[in-house]
């Protein structure tokens, strides 16, 4: 079993100081820190608040013209926030990337591809998970959704990828097979917010898609921040039970 290093990173947005977990002592976390050293899981979180996809498919477009028109390199490439994830991932040496609140249809191929295209500049075996829930969307934004960033290496050992199996798009994950047939599951979730009503939120947040989707369901009271805790365990109870070590993010 790989160590596993976890760590909500400040680097992609100004939220909050970077922390650092291990399962290592104090005293020798600093023999880790090498980026050659094999044998350690590097897994970093971070709430995006939506990856820009429509902004994406617009420097592509610039890219293209400029390209035609035989720009210089500066003015050609375009920065999004997808390129600023991908180089921070390549920065921090992560091993898988962690987002919540994508923002992102993920069900357009058009755009699922744009992305991933992105992230394999740097590493062609790069995969993504992607979730998001299964309300129609004629835009390739789409609020809440996750996303799980697994660079070549780590994606060559998962042997399981996949979302929220009620449809909501609330958490993604994938399983890693190690020696011996260890099995680590990694769980990126996105819970709305706390304070949300119906009453309170537009009609195509991620609260009003899973409230909607509850009703339909039979649910006479829907509360998105409490379902989403009694799916969660019942899924991660699951998973524990057939013998997965668990890291949710």
């Amino acid at each position: 079993m790989p160590e596993v290093r976890a760590s909500t990173s400040g680097v992609l947005a100004e939220e909050e100081p970077e922390k650092e977990y291990t399962n290592r002592s104090q005293n020798d976390r600093f023999s880790v820190n090498s980026t050659t050293e094999t044998g350690i899981l590097k897994i970093y979180y971070n709430n995006c608040n939506g990856l820009q996809p429509g902004e994406l498919l617009k420097a592509n477009v610039k890219e293209k013209i400029n390209k035609k028109k035989k720009a210089y390199v500066t003015e050609s490439i375009q920065y999004t926030k997808v390129r600023g994830i991908s180089g921070a991932m390549k920065m921090l040496d992560a091993n898988v990337m962690c987002l919540s609140e994508t923002q992102t249809a993920w069900e357009n191929n058009g755009i699922r591809e744009a992305i991933l295209k992105e992230f394999r500049r740097g590493d062609k075996y790069t995969t993504i998970t992607g979730s998001t829930s299964n309300t129609t969307s004629y835009s390739v934004v789409k609020p809440g959704g996750t996303a799980i960033i697994s660079d070549g290496d780590w994606s060559n050992k998962t042997i399981k990828r996949g979302q929220d199996p009620s449809g909501m798009g609330r958490w993604s994950f994938i399983t890693i097979e190690g020696k011996k047939h260890s099995r680590i599951m990694i769980i990126c979730g996105y819970r709305c917010c706390k304070g949300q009503t119906i009453n309170t939120v537009g009609p195509l947040t991620s609260y009003a898609q899973q409230y909607y989707m509850l009703k339909n369901k039979g649910t006479k009271k829907p509360n998105p921040q409490k379902q989403f805790i009694k799916d969660i365990k019942k899924f991660i109870t699951e998973a524990m039970l057939s013998s997965h070590e668990i890291y949710y993010v």
